[in-house]
């Protein structure tokens, strides 16, 4: 059993903590990776089939649905967040800042996640940062 398999086997046994849409199929996830021009690492597909956008604990992290990840970053954009071309915003933690996946370091099976946001500046940051190594590494920190 994967990491992210472990999981989703805990997020289901706290059902009433989070909100799942039914999951991507194959073809709808294809029809992505042809329009991104880009393929989805094995963890996030594995990710969007369980469930096509995701909000786990209440809304503290929240899943884009697919057809909303490249719409996404380019509206961050044209609101003047610094959100460079290689991160695919997929996601968001509730109160504010965003999290996504770090293209150039994305493998087969897996990629960094990173984060950014307006609340980076409470703790005197400024740009991005690595949340995980991986997108279970980052789901095992924050769920």
């Amino acid at each position: 059993m994967s990491s992210l398999e472990r999981l989703i086997a805990s997020w289901r046994a706290s059902a009433d903590l989070h909100e799942f849409r039914q999951g991507a199929t194959e073809s709808e996830i294809e029809d992505f990776e042809i329009l991104a021009g880009w393929k989805l690492p094995s963890e996030w597909r594995e990710l969007y089939l369980f469930a096509d956008g995701v909000s786990l604990f209440q809304q503290s992290v929240n899943f884009y649905p697919l057809r909303r990840l490249l719409d996404e970053s380019e509206s961050l954009r044209d609101s003047d967040w610094p959100v460079p071309e290689e991160l695919c915003v997929a996601g968001g933690n509730g109160e504010g800042d965003k999290f996504g996946l770090w293209l150039p370091a994305a493998t087969a099976d897996t990629g960094p996640v990173v984060c950014i946001g307006p609340n980076f500046v409470d703790y005197g940051l400024d740009g991005l940062m690595i949340e995980g190594s991986s997108l279970s590494a980052f789901l095992l920190g924050k769920t």
